[in-house]
């Protein structure tokens, strides 16, 4: 079992102080220091918040991920998991005594599904899939959990997967070929595979495929755990599906039992992107994602909930000129929250079924939010361009925060950071163009600085007040810079007009 060296110093409510003597300008090296939040899930009964922490060793150039536990009171945070391998993407149980989670332990060749109870104990494999398995969701009755698994179409059992992902893994020939796009997403090539729903017994046990031999497959390039739901019944999945393949792919919104058989397209009217399916905690509505124009990956997301006994359809954003995202729904089905990115900060929004949004949250970049219990309770990653994400439990009403993780306070006491603040410029067309400007630590107004100006890629996603490790402002600004990072024409979070300006 590995215990992290020091875990309870980093988690300490406080840190010591650092005195201005002893401070240094951020470094990148300080960067590999600092452990990073995963995405929270919270507890069913809103008392307690799970997430993957990473950790850096730089003497060995690997990283370590385990899963821990944050009390919404306060209490001090308990480790979860301590293998030497990486766990993530944990899940709570409907019942509160499971988390699912994702590794790759002993000999397992490829991520697969474990589970570990709540209350403590050893970590328990449920998968043991050829190809893989990953982006576990629970059954709403806490017995069987669903994932998805990349596969290749045509191969009956997992016995002939694992000979054709055997075959292809210790082939001389490294040369392939397609004959038609996409060949590559990103940093990976793309094969024949399709990605499938499955479901499986939390006890283990041979899965029962959900979309195979369906009709549809889910997302092929970017699954993940968004990419799908579970009716609040059980009886029923929705998944993103592509219905057109190539350089301009489709996406809609397909619905299956869960028992498997054939996959209904529920948004063949839209010829543009829907994706995104949620089920409403009462099983009335199912909430997506809708695009207008065919192939462009930056016009507005809009949230259309559908009546699931009518059909009838509406969208909550349509008079909301910002892009809806990071949604999630209320405990009591009356409303959705989500993380939206909103003129250079992610801020929280509640998306009444009836009514205009609101916003929860002003300052402060939040993300990955999570939502349960009664009295109702949230929690999120919590960020600025000067603090990394940081665990927070936000009250629902007023967007007050709480801060529950201080995993990063010890390194971050001895960090001298410069000051951060927005400004605005006329651009082309008069426009008004807001930049995010960072200055040296102990910056002299009196004097002449260079000015390092950086520009964002996309290009439409926006620089929101977030903290990044790729290129750290802060970092840059130590080396004696004026950094500026501007929202140039087309960035995301000013309207959609602003976005389609270039």
């Amino acid at each position: 079992m590995r215990i992290w060296a020091g875990a309870l110093a980093a988690l300490a409510m406080m840190a010591a102080p650092a005195t201005a003597q002893t401070r240094a300008p951020l470094t990148a090296e300080t960067l590999w220091k600092l452990q990073r939040l995963g995405e929270p899930d919270l507890s069913p009964d809103g008392r307690a918040a799970v997430s993957a922490v990473t950790r850096y060793d730089m003497q060995e150039n690997k990283g370590y991920t385990d899963l821990w536990l944050f009390p919404l009171d306060g209490a001090p945070p308990r480790q979860l998991t301590a293998d030497a391998a990486s766990d993530s993407d944990p899940h709570f149980s409907p019942d509160g005594r499971w988390i699912a989670f994702v590794s790759k332990r002993g000999d397992d060749k490829h991520g697969q599904i474990y589970v570990i109870p709540v209350d403590g104990g050893e970590a328990r494999r449920v998968t043991t899939v050829p190809t893989g398995a990953f982006a576990p969701k629970w059954l709403p009755d806490s017995a069987r959990i669903a994932f998805l698994s990349r596969v290749w179409p045509g191969l009956a059992t997992w016995e002939d997967q694992g000979k054709r992902l055997k075959e292809r893994d210790e082939s001389k020939m490294t040369a392939r070929v397609w004959n038609s796009a996409p060949i590559a997403y990103w940093d990976r090539w793309l094969d024949d595979r399709e990605t499938h729903i499955f479901t499986v017994d939390r006890a283990g046990g041979a899965p029962a495929p959900v979309t195979a031999g369906s009709g549809a497959s889910v997302d092929l390039r970017d699954a993940n755990g968004g990419s799908y739901d579970i009716a609040p019944d059980g009886r029923e999945f929705a998944f993103d599906g592509e219905t057109q393949r190539g350089a301009r792919s489709n996406y809609d919104v397909f619905t299956i039992p869960a028992g498997g058989g054939a996959a209904r397209n529920i948004t063949a009217d839209n010829p543009a992107d829907d994706t995104g399916p949620l089920y409403s905690p009462d099983g009335r509505h199912l909430a997506y994602h809708q695009q207008n124009i065919v192939g462009f990956y930056a016009d507005r997301n809009r949230l259309v909930v559908i009546d699931r006994r009518s059909n009838a359809r509406r969208d909550l954003t349509a008079r909301f000129d910002r892009s809806a995202s990071g949604l999630v729904w209320a405990p009591d089905s009356r409303a959705l929250y989500g993380a939206i990115d909103d003129a250079a900060t992610r801020r929280i929004y509640r998306f009444d079924l009836t009514g205009e949004p609101r916003r929860i949250t002003t300052a402060g970049d939040h993300a990955s939010l999570a939502l349960g219990g009664r009295p109702l309770r949230m929690v999120a990653l919590r960020q600025s361009f000067s603090a990394p994400p940081t665990l927070v439990r936000v009250d629902p009403d007023s967007g007050a925060a709480t801060v529950l993780s201080r995993v990063n306070d010890e390194t971050l006491a001895g960090a001298d950071m410069g000051r951060v603040e927005s400004v605005t410029y006329k651009g082309a067309r008069d426009a008004d163009i807001q930049m995010w400007v960072v200055y040296p630590p102990g910056f002299d107004p009196s004097k002449k600085y260079p000015l390092l100006l950086l520009l964002h890629g996309g290009p439409h996603s926006g620089i929101t007040d977030a903290w990044t490790y790729r290129w750290n402002a802060h970092v840059f600004a130590g080396w004696g810079y004026v950094v500026a990072w501007h929202n140039f024409h087309g960035s995301s979070g000013f309207g959609n007009a602003f976005t389609d300006s270039i």
